[in-house]
């Protein structure tokens, strides 16, 4: 699986190669009591085309093998390819008929999220307070 450089908010230059991803965190993000969904603008999803859907996560993983066995999950993170940000692609999938999505992942560093929910890049919409009823 291609690793490239998102920090731009662009799919940039390819950063490595790695294997395929097996789980993605998910796009809540808790801020004392308020959870907010995060989401990639218009502007930052059209950079990948019309046939793709990209999203953004919390953080990615994937799975080491020794002997045959699965051993450990293994993050895929941003600043060990250098970069506020990354972004990679899990394939074409499709549902029913038609000519399916290319879905790609995006993964950023605490700051650069910060940075591109600041700069438009993410956008963050509130999804419910967190009571002491729900904890």
């Amino acid at each position: 699986m291609k690793i490239f450089d998102f920090t731009n908010g662009r799919k940039g230059a390819e950063l490595g190669d790695i294997k395929r991803a097996n789980s993605m965190g998910g796009c809540l993000v808790r801020k004392g009591d308020r959870v907010y969904r995060v989401e990639l603008s218009d502007d930052a999803q059209w950079t990948f085309g019309p046939t793709a859907e990209a999203t953004w996560h919390t953080g990615a993983t994937w799975l080491r093998w020794e002997n045959n066995q699965p051993v450990e999950d293994m993050p895929i993170r941003p600043e060990d390819f250098g970069v506020g940000a990354i972004c990679f692609c899990t394939g074409q999938w499709r549902t029913g008929e038609g000519a399916g999505k290319w879905v790609w992942t995006i993964v950023g560093t605490a700051e650069w999220n910060r940075e591109a929910c600041s700069k438009g890049i993410l956008k963050s919409t509130y999804e419910r307070t967190i009571t002491e009823d729900a904890a």
